[in-house]
């Protein structure tokens, strides 16, 4: 995690920090992926590098190619940082993530989506206008 800059002691001692928490609330530190009846989720780890090519980039555009659309006609993508800020030290030459994601997920996965931005960032792939 970015926020460790390297320590991983850090990260040692946040998660006994965590730990009585985390075992009664769910809590999610990993990029994972689940389906509930018609909705498959993808969630993802905007700690880590998610640009073309990155080990994370290629996860998330396998699990976009592999959802059968018919019995799951809801595809729900979430980050729990906003894709349109980053605090690496690339973002300032390279821009935000929804700038190139944008434009791929459009091209290859379909022209219906909805982009919410709270707290968390989340767009949502339907096969109905939404």
């Amino acid at each position: 995690m970015s926020y460790a800059n390297g320590d991983l002691s850090q990260w040692d001692q946040f998660t006994a920090q965590v730990e009585p928490i985390a075992l009664v609330k769910p809590y999610m530190v990993a990029r994972y992926l689940t389906n509930y009846v018609m909705f498959h989720f993808c969630i993802a780890d905007s700690e880590h590098d998610w640009r073309e090519g990155s080990d994370q980039y290629k996860w998330i555009e396998k699990y976009l190619a592999s959802v059968d659309k018919n019995k799951q006609p809801w595809q729900i993508f979430a980050a729990h940082r906003v894709l349109r800020y980053s605090s690496n030290s690339w973002y300032a030459q390279e821009g935000s993530f929804e700038d190139p994601w944008e434009e791929n997920i459009y091209r290859s996965y379909g022209r219906n989506i909805k982009w919410i931005s709270r707290s968390m960032d989340m767009f949502i792939i339907s096969r109905t206008t939404l």
